[in-house]
């Protein structure tokens, strides 16, 4: 009777044990860091500054993922082409919910008509294109004045 009792404790035990194991493994967090789909979290979204023509602007943004990730690469859509510098553009490897520090730096240009530059900052591994992208939204005034004759 009393090593039927034991056994049936260290039984009730082991489904105990198990139950846990299962549901702490079906969590979203455990299944992404494993390689599930993760998410890529964002210290501000969007960027925004006005920033005077001829004028320069300048942020930390810090990101981290629910994923480990390799070879990821940081780029600016085409929209922001030769205005936009991100710093830096590529990291070896990822560590799922470690902070990391990204410079984005926008120079004005000094005369033109075009007032808002407006884009995306891309996350890559390989091909993928993560999802949680950060927007980049900088305006620029355009002087109204004319010359008088």
């Amino acid at each position: 009777m009393k090593n039927r009792r034991l056994l049936l404790l260290a039984v009730g035990a082991a489904v105990l044990a198990l139950s846990m194991f299962v549901v702490l493994a079906m969590t979203p967090a455990a299944s992404a860091k494993k390689g599930g789909k993760g998410k890529i979290s964002w210290s501000q979204n969007p960027v925004r500054a006005t920033v005077a023509p001829g004028g320069a602007f300048s942020a930390t943004v810090v990101f981290s993922s629910t994923t480990d990730l390799k070879n990821v690469t940081l780029d600016a859509t085409p929209s922001l082409s030769g205005t936009t510098t991100i710093s830096p553009t590529a990291f070896a490897s990822i560590t799922a919910g470690l902070p990391y520090s990204v410079e984005v730096s926008f120079a004005a240009p000094s005369t033109g008509e075009r007032a808002r530059y407006n884009g995306v900052l891309h996350l890559r591994t390989g091909r993928k294109n993560h999802p949680s992208n950060l927007k980049l939204r900088f305006a620029v005034p355009v002087s109204s004045t004319s010359s008088l004759p």
